[in-house]
């Protein structure tokens, strides 16, 4: 399902049809949230793959769409875990 939206998500891009709603949150806030929810999955799946986010305390709210910054770093998130996974076979 996310392989598809972002594929719609990259046409609306493309058709300049994608609309952003920025607003003013804590980036610092997004990332521990999204990680501690992604170990929170993996210690249920009996992974021994944990994710630590080590963020500046000086890192202060950004204006930004907040659902696209968070569909970013949940990707980032992503791509760490597979690293993760595969560098431990």
């Amino acid at each position: 399902i996310h392989i598809i939206n972002d594929l719609l998500e990259l046409n609306r891009i493309e058709d300049n049809t994608l609309v952003l709603n920025p607003v003013s949150f804590s980036l610092k806030e997004v990332v521990d949230n999204i990680a501690e929810r992604r170990n929170k999955s993996l210690a249920s799946s009996n992974s021994k793959l944990y994710i630590e986010v080590q963020s500046s305390p000086e890192l202060t709210n950004v204006y930004a769409d907040k659902i696209r910054a968070e569909s970013v770093v949940s990707h980032i998130l992503d791509n760490a875990e597979l690293i993760g996974l595969y560098s431990r076979l």
